[in-house]
């Protein structure tokens, strides 16, 4: 579709002889949400016109690039309005009064279409969260998306909802609860059995303490391994009091029906004959109960949702099998840092619009995103490749780029081996997923990252010292088998390039 756009410059709209439609003229803070529609009588075609400073100016991009919008989303969508790199706005077909709900999607179309949008939502991971029955009207033999510029990446609900919160403004972020429901379930994940066994446990009282074997215990894991052993379950019992049973019980227990809030029932009637007096769960019921419930851990730690995670703890060490808890698999809480943000600049891309699976992260990001301490927060630009559909929209816009992201050069020769081809071949075929960023294949960066020379913003001393780092950490890595842990767990052995790691060579 973004080939039969036309990219039409705003010095050459004159607004002055078309119709105002609309004005929104507003700021939360220093944050701008102006806009204005304007109807052209002579083509029928109506411009959305914002500042450059307008927070959503570049999301409509998003869109596009993703795939989200395409003829078969918003055939409306004409053109987009471009000024000295920068977008300005777009151009729509005339798409009937939008007070007249006879030009919207009738009550029988409207499944039909909405549930095509959330497959495409789930295709892309970019949602509309602008959303509503009255943005879908019809256009010709179909119907058309309008107001197209609220786009973000899945992965930025919960930030977006955040911001839209903290900064005051009016109405919810997402106005239709069954919209708002199904996109929170498109986050949702099934948690695998070792990344649960790795996780932390909160230190905190009321019981815990027990579970915790008075904090000697750390991960998920030390737990079912303690307790598995009959005379550590059995001494415990012996110290139980009501004001420390009720996750120890829980454990006992494993999954029950009609669980009572405890906080209702007080932690003293959580007894073990409380729980025994409840049917028990079989193992569909558990499964179809996770699912349709997504617990509220963080990766790598348990403070929220700690009875369900003691109840699967009591099945483990049981014997039994691990039943997938869903939840957010992205989400981090102040325990423990998401790697993503040992980078700095990771999420600039999403305010211009390129979207993640549509260019590749290179060079030594991929030891921030490790944990290698030199690396942390340590690099000043974020060096990317990006696919020829990126690459011909920016010329074709001659849209800018942040100045702290710097693509390298159209198929450049650094990453022409292991059999890549080209830019394309690189980003969708030699990338990896970390945490929803397109990362290039470690084993590129590591086959040259021994080679120490001078540079323009270091001196040669530090260029030398920040080297050796980096190998330390990677074979630090190595060693404690890092790679087997999430969020690394999905890539591949032989895409990491361990064996690649070699000794500095000086290169003068």
């Amino acid at each position: 579709m973004i080939s039969k756009l036309e990219i039409v410059s705003l010095d050459t709209i004159d607004v002055s002889n078309m119709i105002p439609i609309y004005e929104r003229a507003k700021y939360y803070g220093p944050y701008d949400y102006s806009r204005w529609v304007f109807k052209d009588e002579s083509t029928n075609l109506y411009y959305k016109i914002w500042n450059e400073t307008y927070v959503k100016s570049n999301n409509i991009i998003s869109g596009l690039l993703s795939g989200l919008y395409d003829e078969t989303t918003v055939p409306a969508l004409k053109g987009l309005i471009f000024w000295n790199g920068y977008c300005r706005g777009y151009i729509m077909d005339y798409l009937g009064d939008v007070a007249n709900k006879n030009d919207m999607i009738s009550d029988k179309d409207y499944p039909i279409f909405y549930n095509y949008l959330l497959k495409k939502i789930k295709e892309t991971n970019y949602f509309p969260y602008d959303f509503c029955q009255k943005h879908i009207r019809k256009y010709k033999d179909g119907f058309s998306l309008m107001d197209l510029e609220g786009v973000h990446h899945l992965d930025e609900y919960g930030y977006r909802l955040k911001e839209h919160n903290d900064r005051g403004i009016k109405g919810k972020f997402i106005n239709l609860p069954h919209y708002e429901n199904d996109i929170k379930k498109l986050l949702y994940k099934p948690l695998q059995k070792e990344d649960f066994l790795d996780m932390e446990m909160h230190m905190g009282k009321g019981g815990k303490e027990v579970i915790l074997n008075n904090y000697k215990l750390k991960t998920v894991r030390d737990v079912v391994n303690y307790f598995s052993i009959k005379e550590n379950l059995n001494n415990t019992i012996n110290t139980l009091q009501p004001s420390n049973w009720q996750y120890f019980n829980c454990m006992l227990a494993e999954f029950r029906h009609n669980v009572g809030d405890h906080h209702a029932l007080g932690w003293e009637n959580m007894t073990k004959e409380y729980y025994e007096s409840l049917d028990t769960m079989s193992d569909d019921e558990i499964a179809k109960f996770l699912k349709e419930t997504p617990v509220p851990f963080e990766m790598g730690f348990v403070k929220h949702g700690f009875h369900r995670a003691c109840s699967m703890i009591g099945r483990l060490i049981n014997g039994k099998e691990y039943i997938p808890f869903y939840m957010n698999t992205k989400k981090y809480g102040g325990h423990i840092q998401n790697p993503i943000e040992n980078i700095n600049h990771i999420r600039i891309l999403d305010d211009f619009g390129i979207p993640r699976k549509e260019y590749s992260i290179s060079n030594s990001a991929i030891l921030s995103v490790m944990g290698i301490k030199s690396r942390i927060k340590n690099n000043g630009d974020l060096d990317i490749i990006v696919s020829s559909k990126v690459r011909n929209f920016l010329e074709k816009t001659k849209m800018k780029l942040p100045q702290v992201a710097h693509p390298f050069g159209k198929d450049s020769g650094k990453f022409k081996i292991f059999g890549c081809k080209n830019d394309d071949d690189l980003v969708y075929n030699y990338s990896v997923d970390i945490l929803g960023f397109n990362f290039t294949e470690p084993r590129f960066y590591f086959n040259r990252m021994h080679r120490v020379m001078n540079s323009q913003h270091r001196s040669f001393d530090e260029n030398y010292k920040i080297k050796d780092e980096g190998k330390k950490g990677v074979e630090n890595f190595k060693e404690k088998k890092l790679y087997n842990k999430y969020p690394f767990n999905n890539i591949d052995y032989h895409k990491w390039g361990f064996e690649l790691v070699k000794e500095l060579e000086i290169i003068r």
